[in-house]
């Protein structure tokens, strides 16, 4: 782990980390690491540990209370927006970045989405989601840089398109052409949501999984005329 962040820190934050688990945990250790290793901005932290075997949950548990953060574990398990709802009430800061418990960060991610987020108004801002062996970052495809998000309407029903952008690119030979933009969704592995738009939107449906909750978040934020940009300079894994 690297040196503790400064609980005084905490006092100037203007964002608050939320951690919810996915579908593993072997890798919540690392990941934590990496947030704590290649986070910069001043913070706070609310860690959702639904179910993680004894071992980890007292390593995590440790790391995120040594720091002066909160941590709230259950001993079932927790759907990610089960897990995010809980945060939700103790949220006192401008934005939350909502984080899966398997990602890696390149340094400077969450400034980035911050500042993207200042510049633009922007009720959701995305970065760019690699996949793969973190210890290949960044040399890695890309998993979503921005994307498209559409429904369209006939006689027989509605058709959801959805398609992320740059998908299966190799990431250092296209984040040239990566650029910052207004673009239709996000993905919950790592993204930045302004408080203000999700106490619009309200809370999460619990009984929403996998992809589709992220998609519902995006069609709630634009309903309420939210912007959702993706930032290309924000990186991880």
């Amino acid at each position: 782990m690297a040196e503790m962040n400064n609980p005084v820190d905490h006092l100037s934050a203007r964002v608050t980390i939320v951690v919810s688990p996915r579908e593993r945990f072997e890798q919540a250790e690392m990941s934590l690491a990496a947030c704590f290793e290649n986070t910069s901005t001043p913070f706070k932290m609310i860690y959702i540990d639904g179910g993680s075997p004894r071992p980890i949950a007292k390593t995590l548990k440790h790391e995120v209370e040594i720091r002066g953060h909160t941590y709230i574990r259950r001993n079932g398990f927790l759907t990610p927006n089960d897990a995010r709802n809980l945060a939700l009430p103790l949220v006192d800061t401008d934005y939350i970045a909502f984080i899966d418990n398997d990602v890696v960060f390149q340094p400077g991610w969450l400034d980035t989405l911050i500042k993207c987020a200042d510049e633009t108004g922007a009720g959701l801002v995305t970065p760019t989601i690699l996949v793969g062996p973190a210890a290949r970052m960044p040399d890695l495809s890309i998993h979503h840089a921005g994307g498209i998000l559409e429904v369209e309407s006939d006689d027989t029903g509605k058709t959801l398109y959805r398609r992320h952008g740059y998908e299966h690119q190799p990431y250092l030979a296209t984040r040239d052409q990566l650029k910052r933009q207004e673009t239709g969704c996000t993905e919950f592995h790592v993204v930045l949501a302004r408080k203000a738009m999700i106490d619009e939107i309200g809370p999460f449906d619990p009984k929403l999984v996998g992809f589709t909750d992220e998609i519902d978040m995006a069609l709630a934020a634009r309903a309420k005329g939210w912007k959702i940009f993706y930032e290309p300079d924000a990186v991880v894994a």
